[in-house]
């Protein structure tokens, strides 16, 4: 069975751990307190301290996936995912020893107690789990594989019919929980695409005005608590109802498409790029000083100016104008930042297009 996992559901084990330690001690204490006259102390003793270590670590790995998944480090968040599944092995290992020491201390009909002690732990392990399917199944198949060995060695009618109903138990639950799995699966990948679809531009696939505007005001007060450079630049494409008239607005989209690819894979992975509206775009350079951001503004214009537009063989010539504003004690909100960086595109598309423009 694959080891797979999707992130966001990692965050359901975060969620349910400090219920699934309180269940667990509960559930302990009380298996301890109806074996106690059964079992030495030394047995309790030992069985309690596995499960001690068990809590301890459980406790441990919950904190280290919180915190790397808040950091969305994908290489820690496998590392942590990998040693709660161990985790769970080591789990299951313990409750066989402890179904085991309790099956043969203590008289018939205590076994049952075991017994759905453990199918107890198997049905909450469904909502805990289900993150990591192939952890549940094989913490799952661990956990029954000896109270059937047990129930089998019985050779009574009512141990045999038990027997039987896990049996037919345990598929149900394979199936219902592999279910639950999917389900939740798809319900966050449907979840993702209509977030996706609420912020990205259907035609470019880039980032829409609403999106823009909402982050850039929140990088902006992050920028000035950090004290760090901020710019904006305000892209605006020459010529381009021109385009539309001479070539067809099919063509123009064509163009739009292929100005987002281009610039989009040459930004920075922090760089918040979107259309504002038409062929009007904005880029958002995160610690990104003056200089930087009017070289940067440079290069896209070369970029773009050098680019082969081909359009139903024919080749369409492009540039762009670009207005720069650079975040500083005057320009301390987002509309200002906006009004002066769309003034300098104002002026770059006054002054002749195919330039950038960046006046203080």
């Amino acid at each position: 069975m694959e080891f797979d996992y999707h992130v966001k559901l990692l965050q359901s084990i975060v969620n349910q751990t400090r219920k699934a330690v309180i269940g667990l001690i509960a559930l302990s204490s009380i298996l301890i307190w109806i074996y106690f006259d059964f079992m030495t102390t030394t047995q309790l003793l030992f069985w309690s301290s596995l499960q001690a270590v068990f809590i301890f670590m459980r406790h441990k790995n919950a904190q280290y996936l919180k915190k790397y998944l808040a950091e969305e480090n994908s290489k820690k968040i496998k590392l942590h995912t990998i040693a709660f599944f161990i985790l769970m092995v080591y789990s299951a290992i313990i409750w066989n020893i402890g179904a085991i020491y309790m099956a043969y201390a203590a008289p018939s009909p205590y076994e049952y107690i075991g017994f759905i002690a453990i199918f107890g732990l198997i049905t909450v392990g469904t909502l805990s789990l289900l993150p990591i399917f192939a952890a549940y199944i094989i913490y799952s198949f661990m956990l029954i594989s000896p109270q059937i060995i047990i129930f089998y060695n019985y050779h009574t009618n009512m141990h045999q019919g038990v027997l039987l109903l896990c049996l037919i138990y345990m598929p149900v639950i394979y199936m219902t929980s592999k279910s639950i799995n999917q389900n939740s699966i798809i319900s966050i990948q449907n979840e993702e695409e209509l977030k996706k679809i609420s912020i990205t531009d259907s035609l470019t696939n880039i980032y829409n005005r609403g999106f823009f505007i909402e982050y850039s005001e929140k990088f902006l007060n992050t920028s000035i608590n950090r004290n760090s450079d901020l710019s904006l630049l305000m892209l605006d494409l020459d010529h381009f109802k021109a385009i539309n008239d001479n070539f067809g607005h099919q063509c123009g989209d064509y163009i739009l498409a292929e100005f987002s690819n281009i610039i989009k894979n040459n930004l920075r992975k922090n760089d918040l790029f979107a259309r504002i509206g038409g062929e009007e775009f904005g880029i958002l350079l995160l610690n990104t000083s003056y200089k930087e951001s009017i070289v940067i503004a440079q290069k896209i214009c070369d970029l773009v100016k050098q680019n082969k537009f081909i359009y139903e063989n024919q080749k369409i010539n492009l540039t762009v104008s670009i207005g720069v504003a650079q975040k500083n004690n005057d320009l301390i909100s987002f509309e200002s930042l906006y009004k002066k960086a769309d003034s300098n595109l104002y002026t770059a598309k006054n002054s002749g297009r195919n330039q950038v423009i960046a006046a203080i």
